[in-house]
């Protein structure tokens, strides 16, 4: 329910006040003494009204009632939950005006905005608009600031049981059963042999057929027995048309289960047909060892380029250095001989050099002394000067054959001196060494390339193998082409497997829930009965009906059943009338009023017996479902607002069997709210509070309540009050909510987070 306007004329020290709220949160913002509880009070009082006081005390009466104009008045304009608008007004007036007497008098209308008309009122408006008493009221959606965020009266375990089960929290459930089942029995025995109602309809029937002996017509009988008769016309109007709707939906009974039973039959054979692809696609799909055996082949493949590459990118080795085969020798010994031959031919090049002096020295003398000394002595000197030239020749001839010799070994390393040869040296034997690896690597990497052709070639032959088996035909495709084939042709197998296995489950999944909805249906009574149904006009109607027309057709049904009941409740007013009227006009006139007592006593006590009936059974059902059913709810609802408003610390509230409230956090377990801190206890009793409200004010025929609170987050820190705040404005919560509060910081976090903040 949303409170669309509030006009306090006179409450407390307001006079003439109007508020015009939103339908989120409401701030009402003041200092102290400013009226800001008068106004969360006010809404209650037009909700519930103002009990007297107890035990002497200062009451609200006293309290809110205007010192100077003597009353307590005004009007909201609210909206409930299914759109309709209504007026509120009431007044309580102190009609002994500050006299101490405590006289008062109230007065209290409920009128539809729309049309004017007023509602009648059995009880007060709050339990006609929110379908609650005022302390499930209090104790859920009006937090005041004097008991806190903490619901008031007995511990949590029956605080909260009674509050869901008997609307009041000071009552123990167990005692009330127990003396509902007493008051119960006082009345009317189990076996109906005993009890106050037995001994009352017992003298009621002795005292009837006294009166109905002598009763008399009288004019307002006829009257009254024509009104009779005519509500009855209409009651049997009304029932045939009851009758009409029973059968219309009696059809579309029969014709649902006749749409289920046929739903469920097609989707048996759609999933036989979707069974017969799947295994049928599961049978042309890769095997196990697919993904392995394509792997293996790619890399098959993959390996073989390498190696083409590695072969390519390999030069040859240079022949000339391969063809001269192995050194013989060490060459190093070639620099060492070349040494040596350089040495002697120099040495033997001086010694040729020195001979052939001497040898032409000697011949010189030879001459000379052929013409100074005899002929003798000269020929020896001639003889070895000869000797001599002679020796050098052969030194000469020595030396040029060791210069030859080094002349073949710089020749042979293509040295042009003995200074250089032992570099050509290291350089011919470091060529001879890399020509000698090139033509290992080259033959290491044509040693693959066989290999890795053999393996690609049995690769191809398995990958042509696969591409037939998925039905590929790809005439003269290079290897990447023929594999990317492969792989896609059998990714799009496997996923028409998928996707055939997700429509069989799905249609396994609704085959189930169809055969479970139809499981005590039979085929064939059900397939008679709506040949039966289809042949008679109802049936026609229904089979043609689209849902908003069955949901219409419902409504006229509810309301004719509606009608029906206040008729059949005014045939039995009238009838009681009429009963009265005889018994009145009858003789003797104190037996008839004895018996107008007696029937008027016995209704009450019948009414009070089915009274404590039905509130046993409501207070017992209610417990078992506190239980196994709305605690459950509420918890769960209390626990995801508990982890909104802290952050996230707290994981869970809980209310264990015995009704005991615990906290779990992420990171100390599981702690009694005793232990908690005051602000950690409030947010807890806050969240539970509005999951009270969420659950208790869900069922038919209730609206939810405009949540109050009088300065009820002051013990709450920053994070937590402005976690509260965007709950309480955020579109999920999705309840009216007022806040009165003395605290600038807490009117500005609500502003903030999307509040209207009214500033007194």
């Amino acid at each position: 329910m949303t409170v669309k306007k509030i006009h306090i004329s006179s409450f407390g020290t307001l006079t003439d006040v109007d508020i015009d709220p939103s339908e989120g949160l409401n701030v009402i913002s003041g200092r102290n003494e400013s009226g800001k509880t008068s106004v969360a009070m006010f809404i209650k009082f037009m909700l519930y009204g103002m009990p007297p006081a107890r035990g002497g005390g200062v009451g609200e009466r006293q309290k809110y009632v205007n010192w100077k104009t003597g009353e307590a008045s005004g009007f909201l304009v609210v909206r409930t939950d299914d759109g309709r608008e209504f007026r509120i007004e009431r007044t309580l007036s102190d009609t002994a005006r500050g006299g101490g007497k405590g006289q008062y008098r109230e007065t209290v209308s409920l009128v539809n905005a729309v049309d004017g008309v007023p509602v009648y009122l059995s009880g007060s408006v709050g339990e006609y608009l929110l379908g609650v008493p005022e302390q499930v009221f209090v104790n859920t959606a009006f937090v005041r600031q004097a008991t806190g965020v903490r619901p008031e009266s007995e511990p949590l375990s029956r605080s909260v049981e009674n509050m869901v089960t008997s609307a009041d929290e000071r009552v123990n459930v167990k005692k009330a059963l127990e003396e509902l089942d007493r008051a119960r029995i006082d009345l009317l025995h189990k076996n109906r042999n005993g009890g106050m109602i037995k001994d009352l309809e017992e003298k009621r029937r002795s005292l009837r057929e006294t009166v109905d002996e002598d009763r008399e017509n009288s004019e307002e009988t006829v009257r009254t027995e024509a009104a009779l008769d005519e509500i009855r016309r209409k009651l049997t109007v009304a029932e045939e048309n009851s009758k009409g709707f029973e059968g219309l939906f009696a059809a579309l009974d029969v014709l649902s289960k006749k749409r289920k039973l046929d739903a469920a039959k097609k989707t048996a054979e759609d999933l036989a047909l979707a069974e017969g692809k799947l295994e049928k696609e599961r049978s042309a799909a890769p095997g196990d060892d697919f993904d392995g055996t394509v792997g293996l082949c790619e890399r098959n493949i993959e390996a073989y380029s390498k190696a083409v590459e590695n072969y390519n990118s390999t030069p040859d080795p240079d022949g000339e250095f391969l063809d001269d085969g192995d050194f013989e020798d060490d060459p190093f010994n070639d620099i060492r001989r070349a040494e040596g031959y350089r040495s002697s031919s120099r040495t033997f090049l001086t010694l040729g050099v020195v001979f052939a002096a001497l040898g032409l020295l000697g011949a010189g003398a030879a001459a000379i002394m052929r013409f100074v000394y005899p002929m003798a002595e000269w020929l020896y000197a001639a003889a070895g000067g000869a000797a001599l030239l002679l020796f050098s020749v052969i030194v000469f001839a020595v030396g040029g054959k060791k210069r030859s010799d080094l002349s073949r070994i710089l020749s042979d390393w293509g040295a042009p001196s003995v200074d250089e040869l032992a570099g050509s040296v290291r350089e011919t034997v470091e060529a001879k060494k890399n020509a000698l690896d090139m033509k290992a690597r080259k033959e290491k990497a044509e040693g693959d390339l066989v290999i890795a052709e053999a393996a690609a070639a049995e690769s191809r032959e398995k990958l042509e193998g696969l591409a037939a088996s998925l039905g590929i035909r790809m005439k003269d495709a290079d290897d990447s082409g023929l594999l990317a084939a492969v792989r896609r042709t059998a990714a799009e197998r496997r996923a028409a497997v998928a996707a055939l296995e997700s429509e069989c489950s799905q249609l396994s999944g609704r085959l189930s829930a169809l055969r479970e909805q139809t499981a005590g249906i039979d085929p064939d009574e059900t397939e008679a009965a709506a040949k039966a149904v289809l042949s008679a006009a109802a049936g026609q109607r229904a089979a043609k009906m689209t849902p908003d027309e069955i949901k219409e057709a419902a409504r006229k049904r509810d309301f004719c059943r509606g009608s029906l009941i206040e008729m059949k409740k005014k045939e039995n007013e009238l009838d009681v009338r009429l009963a009265a009227l005889k018994a009145s006009a009858k003789s003797p006139a104190a037996a008839a009023e004895r018996l107008g007592e007696i029937d008027s006593v016995l209704e009450d006590l019948r009414l009070r017996h089915d009274a404590y009936v039905t509130a046993y059974d409501a207070l017992r059902r209610a417990g078992d479902n506190l239980r196994s059913g709305v605690l459950p709810e509420v918890k769960a609802k209390a626990s995801e607002m508990m982890r909104e408003i802290s952050g996230g610390k707290y994981g869970e509230l809980s209310i264990s069997p015995g009704m005991d409230l615990y906290f779990t956090t992420v990171d100390a377990g599981t702690k009694e709210a005793e232990f908690m801190s005051s602000g950690t206890e409030d947010a807890a009793y806050l969240s539970l509070r509005l999951a009270l409200i969420k659950t208790i004010f869900s069922g038919d025929g209730k609206s939810a309540p405009p949540v109050v609170f009088d300065e009820s987050f002051a013990r709450l820190d920053g994070d937590r009050l402005e976690a509260a705040l965007r709950l309480l404005t955020s579109p999920s919560f999705g309840l009216q909510s007022f806040l009165c509060t003395c605290r600038e910081e807490e009117a500005d976090a609500a502003e903030s987070a999307g509040g209207y903040v009214i500033r007194f």
